[in-house]
């Protein structure tokens, strides 16, 4: 018995080693390769399609008139400069199509794709792990879509003027990092789509598109967060049921025609808090005549809501949180007095930030360009001192050798105190008793450089007069004496 039970045993650890001998494959491992295109292949498709994973395709700058498909994982594709290095799609199809994993495009102008749907820049399909940074992208119908795609990074891209989107996240599409983008002059800035959740948008400064700036629709999770929007149709934009638990603070929205805009009043817990809400035509609608907000949270757990410059109640303990008119725009019951993050101004294509810190509620802030002119106003309870810092970098206002710093409080001069200055920024304070006050900042002419400048002209005018007089009567003290009398003739 006890024989036949060692046989037994003995035949199981051979099969059980037959298997593990089987299973036991060495892997292929591929040495990484640089590839160089044109000067070892004459395509960049050609050059993708004689890689191994892993392998880096270095691009010359030129234009290349090609539609990219990319199958093979790990590959890195960069090109020479970004602004010299072109893939364009022709107006056809999609420039750039991602297949595989683990994949980086960095380094090039992507543009003119087709203007069709299913036509993009940049198309990552069912796969994970990409890094798209440092290029530039337009001229196509989408500039990146990522369908059912997982933790992507999306950074420091220039997208502009493609019909449709900058971005767009779909189905399913989730952890995508879209990161310190310029996003301008698209119909939508980024667009996250159905049941694409758990996506971070941060940073990015997405300024005159068309339709929308940041539209969620139907997804779920998402954190939107420390963008600027500006000059956009629409702000935000919350659609549909779906719509729900996404975060939306730190962002500075403003000068669009509508910042905060619902489709309806089915999207539901939204949490929105520490945003600045500044000078937009409308700071938020519903569009759906009937219904409410109140679904949604619009402070965070410590009771602090977002900054509104169109509020104008009192914060009367200094906490910087308004207690009165409030809830404000009938969502916000705890509006901030300030605005929390620096406050952006374009100017001829150029972004400035002005750095404004008061005990008052500040509302109305407005940049005039034309006059060189800041302006805004503090509210605070009667009987007590307000004080404003402000921050103003000098080429906003650029104010000559010969100007200095004018700070008006109702029309009348204030005395204020330059506490730093550089050779970038101004900074100024300046104090005043509370009340209603309109605050304007600008500059003027130096009135004591030009009495400066006249005291010296008439000073070397006297000097140059006295030393001439002195040398004229010496001449004439020094000369023989003139009886002014003829030499006699005889006669």
């Amino acid at each position: 018995m006890k024989i036949k039970i060692f046989g037994i045993a003995l035949i199981w650890l051979l099969l059980v080693g037959v298997a593990v001998s089987f299973l036991h494959i060495t892997p292929i491992v591929y040495c990484q390769e640089t590839r160089n295109v044109p000067a070892e292949y004459p395509s960049i498709q050609e050059a993708i399609d004689a890689s191994n994973p892993g392998d880096t395709i270095n691009v010359t700058k030129g234009t290349y008139y090609e539609h990219l498909v990319i199958a093979k994982d790990r590959l890195v594709l960069a090109g020479e400069n970004a602004g010299a290095t072109i893939i364009d799609g022709n107006q056809t199809g999609t420039a750039i199509k991602i297949l595989a994993n683990n994949v980086t495009i960095t380094g090039f102008t992507i543009r003119e794709s087709g203007m069709q749907y299913e036509d993009q820049g940049i198309y990552v399909y069912r796969s994970s792990n990409h890094t798209i940074v440092g290029n530039m992208i337009y001229n196509c119908h989408v500039a990146v879509r990522l369908h059912d795609s997982r933790d992507t990074r999306i950074i420091e891209n220039t997208i502009t003027g493609n019909s449709d989107s900058g971005i767009i996240l779909q189905v399913n599409t989730r952890n995508t990092f879209i990161n310190s983008n310029n996003i301008t002059n698209n119909e939508v800035g980024i667009n996250i789509f159905a049941y694409a959740d758990n996506n971070t948008i941060s940073e990015n400064t997405i300024t005159n598109n068309g339709y929308c700036g940041i539209q969620l629709y139907l997804p779920q999770w998402n954190s939107v967060y420390g963008n600027i929007l500006m000059f956009n149709e629409l702000g935000v934009r919350f659609v549909g049921d779906r719509t729900a638990y996404n975060t939306i603070s730190d962002n500075v929205i403003a000068q669009n025609e509508y910042g905060i805009d619902f489709w309806d009043n089915s999207s539901l817990h939204n949490v929105i808090y520490h945003n600045d809400i500044i000078n937009n035509t409308y700071q938020l609608r519903l569009e759906t005549p009937t219904g409410n907000l109140a679904g949604n949270l619009w402070n965070n757990i410590a009771s602090e809501g977002n900054y509104w410059s169109d509020y104008e109640g009192e914060d009367l303990d200094n906490d910087g949180i308004g207690e009165t008119e409030t809830p404000h725009c009938g969502v916000d019951s705890y509006p901030l007095d300030n605005p929390r993050s620096l406050i952006p101004l374009i100017v001829n294509g150029q972004l400035y930030r002005v750095r404004l810190r008061s005990s008052s509620v500040v509302s109305r802030f407005y940049f005039k360009q034309e006059s060189k002119e800041i302006g805004f106003e503090v509210i605070g309870p009667n009987g007590t001192q307000g004080y404003c810092n402000i921050t103003i970098p000098k080429n906003l206002l650029n104010p000559s050798a010969s100007q200095y710093w004018v700070v008006f409080i109702d029309g009348v001069k204030l005395k204020y105190y330059i506490k730093v200055e550089n050779a970038t920024s101004t900074y100024i304070y300046f104090i005043y008793n509370h009340t209603a006050h309109d605050v304007r900042i600008t500059v003027g002419a130096d009135n004591n450089l030009i009495f400066y400048i006249i005291g010296t002209v008439v000073s070397v005018v006297l000097v140059v007069g006295t030393a001439i007089a002195l040398i004229k009567r010496k001449q004439k003290g020094g000369r023989p004496a003139n009886t002014n009398s003829r030499t006699p003739t005889s006669s």
